[in-house]
């Protein structure tokens, strides 16, 4: 296999993963009706930090969910600010993808004893 070809799919094409129903979850408003607590600021970040490793498109869920939910000023300024943190964590993620990839090694066959 050639090397650009074990660097992304045969096809060329990513598999696209999208949150789309697991933000929904997160961001439900009925988190956010007593107010801006700074421990479920820190709960709700960790937990789509980790949805960020396993899905593509969380920072873009946040902001579409931002846009059509009313919320408090103070929750709307800081998950702006981590939708933010968590695009350029996945961006550099991605750049950094390459690195992570082991290369096919050609094995020569005349390295190894045949056996019958």
């Amino acid at each position: 296999m050639a090397e650009v070809e074990w660097r992304t799919h045969s096809t060329g094409n990513r598999v696209y993963r999208s949150a789309k129903s697991e933000v929904a979850t997160l961001l439900d408003p009925a988190l956010f009706a007593a107010g801006f607590d700074p421990k479920i600021e820190q709960e709700l970040g960790s937990g789509l930090s980790l949805l960020n490793r396993l899905f593509d498109d969380v920072p873009e869920q946040i902001a579409e969910n931002l846009a059509t939910t009313p919320l408090p000023q103070a929750w709307h300024v800081a998950l702006q600010a981590l939708s933010q943190r968590l695009a350029e964590t996945r961006d550099a993620r991605a750049r950094n993808a390459h690195q992570d990839l082991i290369s096919p090694v050609v094995i020569n066959p005349q390295h190894y004893t045949r056996i019958l």
